[in-house]
């Protein structure tokens, strides 16, 4: 038969083992929190004498990953989204959770235009544009070859490839675009490569669809 201190022995340490198969780092941490509140009791309780130093290490690790745990929870958590902003999101921002949708969105400027052009052919793409309101005609050679409207990023081959424009933008009348700059978008890229990589998501999908149009 097993004794007490035997099953509380190996619970502990069973539990971390059943956690090295978890992928989903909040259940990581769960699990890893359960096992050294295990150890802190078998520690603290069953031990004679008690092993303190042990219990101590545990606490600090039960802290740490409860801790962490309760941030992934608050970044995982869901935040209300405007109800003019709900297609953007479902539609071109849906690899994002909803509150990196609204901290990407609350980066942006929004500009209006009329009867601008949003880009010249040749011009260096400084910025990545999408569209809210209104449509732009793209003009390539004085001959009109696409009309983009919500929805639509705007130039994003020339900004992510660096390489100039190789068609006029203009505004069809009066319309509504948000901007995120090139500094914003590169420190995104800097310090926030999981962020970056839902951006350029974006962005390839918005170009496959261009190329099905065309």
């Amino acid at each position: 038969m097993f004794r007490t201190i035997d099953i509380i022995t190996f619970l502990p340490y069973f539990t971390k083992f059943i956690a090295l198969s978890i992928r989903d780092v909040l259940w990581l941490r769960i699990i890893l929190i359960v096992a050294e509140c295990g150890l802190f009791i078998r520690s603290s309780f069953f031990l004679d004498p008690p092993n303190y130093h042990v219990a101590f290490w545990n606490i600090v690790f039960i802290i740490v990953n409860s801790t962490m745990a309760v941030r992934i929870m608050n970044e995982r958590r869901p935040v209300p989204i405007p109800d003019d902003l709900k297609d953007l999101y479902e539609n071109v921002f849906f690899r994002k959770t909803s509150k990196e949708f609204i901290a990407f969105w609350k980066k942006g400027e929004i500009i209006n235009f009329n009867d601008d052009y949003l880009i010249r052919d040749g011009e260096r793409q400084d910025k990545l544009i999408l569209i809210l309101f209104g449509k732009c005609r793209v003009i390539k050679n004085e001959k009109e070859v696409a009309i983009l409207g919500r929805e639509k990023f705007v130039a994003e081959m020339s900004y992510l490839t660096g390489d100039p424009a190789s068609a006029d933008v203009k505004a069809d009348g009066k319309m509504t675009v948000i901007c995120w700059d090139s500094k914003t978008l590169k420190r995104i890229k800097n310090n926030d490569t999981k962020m970056w990589l839902k951006i350029k998501d974006s962005l390839t999908r918005d170009l496959i669809e261009k190329l099905k149009m065309a």
